[in-house]
């Protein structure tokens, strides 16, 4: 099965900042740092980035429809399937000179169907799996980021949202009411 984070980071790859759209993927550079971060065993190609990009829109319509309790988009979920069976995983045990064992993921398929097929698992264990009961909207303003809840009373992805949230609380409280006094 797959890491259901591993979709989670791939999805806060974009994000709004003062109200800018970022994106991590945006160009060569940030990509191949940030599979290496994230995916440092999985070897990539020339269009990795450009799959793994039109990837991350489908599997954000995927886990918006999860969160919000809506049927699971079926034509996601068939690719999503397609390109896991492309790049099967199984486990082997290598023996070592000692004679003790050790345990392994072994891939097949190309390096190209072997990362879709990475974040295909993660993607379909997050969004049919037991972790989908975690899975949220941060609810701080202009953020558009999903996160794993980790604690009933978490509703934000990060501490610099619920920062921001909390203050635009405030402000709203402070502002004046609109009204006005005539004489």
């Amino acid at each position: 099965m797959g890491e259901p984070r591993l979709i989670v980071e791939l999805l806060s790859t974009v994000r709004l900042e003062h109200g800018d759209l970022v994106d991590e993927l945006a160009d060569g550079a940030g990509f191949e740092a940030w599979l290496h971060h994230h995916l440092p065993h999985v070897e990539y190609d020339a269009n990795a980035r450009r799959r793994v990009v039109s990837l991350r829109e489908r599997v954000r319509d995927l886990l918006a429809a999860a969160v919000d309790g809506d049927p699971l988009p079926a034509e996601v979920i068939a690719d999503l399937n397609r390109r896991a069976a492309r790049s099967p995983v199984t486990l082997a045990a290598r023996m070592s000179a000692d004679g003790s064992a050790t345990v392994e993921r072994v891939s097949s398929g190309s390096p190209a169907a072997q990362l879709d097929a990475e974040f295909a698992r993660s993607a379909l264990t997050l969004a049919a799996g037991p972790d989908r009961r975690l899975l949220r909207r941060c609810r701080a303003p202009d953020c558009i980021l999903f996160f794993l809840q980790q604690d009933p009373r978490q509703h934000w992805c990060s501490p610099g949202c619920g920062n921001r949230a909390r203050v635009a609380r405030h402000r709203q409280r402070q502002a004046p009411t609109g009204g006005s006094i005539s004489g």
